[in-house]
């Protein structure tokens, strides 16, 4: 089965791994990224994807408790 993301992120705050880092999830689906120095193309090949969860349908930031759990997912 194809998994979207490698991590997922609950309202809690707690960190999922649901695809190894060693493998593609589709998170970017066809897609095309570039800077000033590289040009990126497949993103599922050259980044993670993390999702956070949030509600439907309503306009709503990260808590404070998601936060901490990207910034500690980011450091390592």
């Amino acid at each position: 089965s194809i998994h979207a993301y490698h991590f997922v992120i609950d309202r809690f705050g707690r960190v999922f791994r649901v695809v190894p880092e060693s493998d593609v999830a589709n998170h970017a689906g066809p897609s095309v990224w570039a800077d000033p120095e590289n040009a990126y193309v497949g993103l599922n090949e050259s980044f993670l994807g993390v999702a956070v969860e949030t509600q439907t349908g309503e306009e709503q930031t990260a808590s404070p408790g998601q936060i901490h759990s990207l910034r500690i997912l980011t450091e390592m």
